[in-house]
Formats: C-alpha cells, sequence, structure tokens
C-alpha cells in the first residue's frame, strides 16, 4: 500500500511539473515569436528601429511603387484617426511624409500606442521609418487633436514582383489587451 502511494506522489508530482513546464514554454514563446516575427518581416511586422534617411544612395526611378495608407482604431477608442493621403506612388528610396490627423474625443485623457504592419508580409522588411510616431506612446488630452507625422520610405532592394505595398496602422489605448 505504501509503495501505490508512492507511486502515485511520484506520478502527481511528475504531471505537475510537466504541466508547469509547458505553461513556462507557450508563455516564452510569444516574445520568441514576437521577435522572430520582426526579424523576418513574417506577418508584416517591421522593426521598430529609425534609421536615417542619408542611409540609402539613390532613388531607383526605374519603376514606382503603390503605397496604400490604412489607419484603424481599436473599437474601444473613441478617437479620430486617419491618414492625410491615403495613397502614394513613390520610387523605392524616395523619402515620404505622411500625417495623420488624431483628435481623442473621450472626457478623459488617453495614452495610446500605434501597432505597424506590412502587407504583403514580404515587403516589411523593406519599409524603412526615419521618424514616425509608432516609435512611442502618444498622449491627447479630452478633446486634444494632434498632427501625427510618419516620415518613410521603401528599401530600393525591394524585390521587382511587389508592385503595391499596403502600411496599416492600428491605433490602441496603451496598455489595452486589444
Amino acid at each position: 500500500m505504501v509503495n501505490k502511494e508512492k507511486n502515485y506522489t511520484k506520478l502527481i508530482t511528475g504531471l505537475l511539473v510537466i504541466v508547469a513546464l509547458m505553461f513556462g514554454f507557450c508563455f516564452a514563446l510569444v516574445p520568441f515569436y514576437d521577435a522572430f516575427c520582426k526579424a523576418t518581416g513574417l506577418l508584416g511586422k517591421t522593426t521598430d528601429q529609425r534609421v536615417r534617411i542619408d542611409s540609402f544612395s539613390t532613388i531607383d526611378t526605374s519603376r514606382a511603387i503603390t503605397v496604400e495608407l490604412v489607419a484603424n482604431i481599436n473599437s474601444r477608442l473613441h478617437w479620430t484617426f486617419y491618414p492625410d493621403i491615403k495613397r502614394v506612388n513613390l520610387h523605392p528610396g524616395q523619402v515620404q511624409t505622411v500625417i495623420f490627423k488624431a483628435q481623442n474625443l473621450m472626457n478623459r485623457t488617453v495614452v495610446s500606442q500605434t501597432i505597424f504592419s506590412v502587407s504583403p508580409f514580404q515587403a516589411a522588411r523593406y519599409v524603412k521609418k526615419a521618424e514616425c510616431f509608432t516609435f512611442s506612446p502618444q498622449t491627447l488630452q479630452a478633446g486634444q487633436r494632434a498632427d501625427l507625422p510618419s516620415v518613410f520610405f521603401i528599401d530600393k532592394d525591394l524585390p521587382a514582383e511587389i508592385k503595391r505595398i499596403t502600411i496599416s496602422y492600428s491605433l490602441l489605448e496603451a496598455g489595452s489587451r486589444y
């Protein structure tokens, strides 16, 4: 009888250790997956690193890329948020500035964060941001308006078969769980 109890105790302890390890693995997978997506451009994730505008040498005038700009707002965040232009044709290497108009329509101060993604996901590694409001949270008082600049260019090494890129900016309240 003592052996049976000892075996059950070992079994339960072993199973609890396995469950704890599985939970820890799943918890650690999220930041690893996010880092992997940013490094590879998978699912349109980009790095949040600022690049210097003079970090490229020339503009490739032999082709033009259509860039569509999309603004999304989390349904719990009552703001207006839109780009001053929705579509632009530019040459790889050409610097483009887009101003996003934002207004906090809530009756309280809100700190927002914007997530930036690119489609098709293969193009994500070629979209370079020199200055962007996505680099840091934005605080707007109740009713306050703001012009939020995004300065970017498309790297001239973008594969020739990619002729259209969609850049999506999703605005949400900082610290919220989407």
